[in-house]
């Protein structure tokens, strides 16, 4: 099994738009990834809860049965157009990908 953990700094500076804002409009989008792609086996979304400079706002675990049905995913249309989303919204990410 592989396992996909994506850590995201959402931005601060959009007018009229907060984290938590933001946080609940990408949360469903991640949420449809398994139904949207077919090779996600589980996803999970957490918004941080420590109250620290150094947090990031936004946790997401996806795992994945083998390396083959994650190389699906990285070119998938609908994660792509995750990206493309985050790109306006997200200010740092982190990621790690692991085998289980």
């Amino acid at each position: 099994m592989i396992k996909h953990v994506m850590l995201w700094r959402l931005r601060s500076d959009l007018p009229g738009r907060g984290k938590e804002e933001i946080a609940r409009e990408l949360a469903p989008i991640v949420r449809a990834l398994p139904a949207d792609t077919g090779v996600i086996r589980r996803v999970e979304v957490g918004m941080n809860t420590a109250r620290i400079p150094e947090a990031y706002d936004m946790c997401v675990q996806a795992e994945f049965t083998d390396a083959q049905a994650f190389a699906v995913f990285l070119t998938h249309p609908a994660h792509l157009r995750l990206g493309v989303l985050l790109k306006d919204v997200r200010e740092s990410w982190a990621v790690v990908d692991y085998e289980v």
